[in-house]
């Protein structure tokens, strides 16, 4: 399992800064 930031980032340049959001809602 990544760390939450490296899950965010991964989330940031294979969907886009809006699902980030909803990323971290799955991944606090």
């Amino acid at each position: 399992m990544l760390d939450g930031v490296e899950v965010t980032t991964t989330a940031t340049h294979r969907r886009g800064i809006g699902l980030v959001f909803q990323d971290d809602r799955l991944f606090p």
